[in-house]
């Protein structure tokens, strides 16, 4: 569950970028 969070977190800061 822990890395699902973390790939959420990932896929965000892609998106801002």
């Amino acid at each position: 569950m822990a890395s699902l969070s973390l790939h959420v977190q990932k896929n965000k800061i892609f998106k801002i970028c």
